[in-house]
């Protein structure tokens, strides 16, 4: 948990997703993975660990136990036992952050992409202004379709093919398959 947290700020996000989580409330979180779940059977699906953290009374914060437990509003170190049940890894630490990230990022990204292709929004600039102000998204990032674009079309579709093994959350949608095969942008280069 901590190193997920550790990898968002590193990244530039003003908290960590498992704080995020802890502070809204899990029971809040829970209904809203539910929501997206239905909504999106492909690429999006309930929590286990949530659900049962819910059931049994850990609901973050204003119970004083969620993903962390809380000492009036500080959260206790993490336990031991929780560090220690994760899985092992033989990566690097920036192998892990990079990877965290991007699980983090990608699918959001994804997301986003769909919202241009599916005439919801118009112009990228309208989605990187929208999640730098309403999601705290790292202002020097540039917004999700910024920092695509420094990533380059290639480098997106190898990180996505990485993820694969998670879901159909990680498929490239076409317009990043062809951004990859021409090079594109979703900024004119010019721009820059």
């Amino acid at each position: 948990m901590d190193v997920i947290d550790r990898a968002a700020l590193k990244y530039g996000m003003p908290m960590g997703p498992i704080a995020l989580m802890d502070l809204i409330g899990l029971d809040t979180v829970s209904s809203i993975f539910k929501v997206m779940a239905e909504g999106y059977p492909d690429r999006a699906e309930p929590c286990p660990l949530l659900t049962e953290l819910v059931q049994t009374g850990r609901l973050g914060r204003k119970t004083g136990a969620g993903f962390r437990t809380f000492e009036g509003r500080t959260p206790a170190p993490t336990s031991q036992a929780v560090t220690e049940s994760g899985p092992k890894s033989r990566a690097s630490e920036n192998e892990i952050e990079t990877e965290i990230i991007d699980r983090l990022f990608l699918t959001m990204l994804l997301e986003a992409t769909r919202t241009l292709d599916e005439g919801i929004v118009r112009d990228p600039g309208d989605v990187d202004l929208g999640v730098m102000l309403g999601l705290a998204f790292p202002k020097q990032r540039g917004g999700l379709f910024r920092w695509a674009d420094s990533l380059g079309g290639r480098e997106i579709l190898d990180r996505l093919e990485r993820l694969q093994h998670l879901g159909d959350r990680f498929q490239p949608t076409e317009r990043l398959q062809r951004m990859a095969q021409t090079d594109g942008t979703f900024y004119p280069r010019e721009g820059y």
